[in-house]
């Protein structure tokens, strides 16, 4: 799979709501984005998916600027729960390297200027703790940012109210500013 686009979304599937994706295997995969919001190699934004027994090599290049904020990442780009999303038994081995270009906020047309990488998912944003679960999975990609600003880690740059359970990352985090 190979993608060079600059949609708001990237991945095998740009965004997914209420689906469930089962056993699929993506190797070697390319994916060279520019100015993008949320670039995964599955998919790019995630409302309350299932995916289960997957797996995932390749790497992801993010060349320019996130366009205000956005989210890379090895498998899913985005998670957004408001019921419920899960990810398990899933491995991914895809390097990740975004740069997103620092600016303050009154250089930029929007509220908020930032990105998230990860090597698994890039962000993870739920409703609920209760509906939100990633286990028994893991991330041996590298991760960088190359401008150095983003909230970035070896398994998610940005989690919140998600559960994480027996899942891991063992590849290199290189020059975030939050990791």
């Amino acid at each position: 799979l190979t993608i060079s686009d600059s949609n708001t979304e990237i991945g095998l599937f740009r965004t997914t709501s209420s689906a469930t994706i089962k056993n699929l295997r993506l190797e070697s995969i390319s994916i060279t984005s520019t100015g993008t919001k949320n670039i995964g190699a599955l998919i790019g934004k995630s409302i309350n998916t299932i995916v289960e027994n997957s797996y995932v090599t390749g790497s992801i290049t993010v060349t320019d600027n996130f366009d205000c904020y956005g989210s890379a990442g090895g498998l899913i780009g985005l998670l957004e729960s408001t019921s419920t999303s899960v990810v398990k038994k899933t491995f991914v081995n895809v390097n990740v390297n975004a740069n997103h270009d620092c600016r303050p906020w009154y250089a930029v047309a929007c509220e908020y200027d930032w990105a998230a990488i990860g090597g698994f998912i890039g962000s993870v944003v739920s409703a609920n703790i209760l509906n939100t679960n990633i286990e028994n999975s893991y991330s041996k990609g590298s991760v960088n940012d190359g401008d150095g600003c983003s909230y970035i880690g070896g398994f998610t740059g940005w989690l919140t109210d998600a559960y994480i359970i027996n899942s891991y990352s063992t590849g290199a985090v290189y020059n975030g500013q939050y990791r």
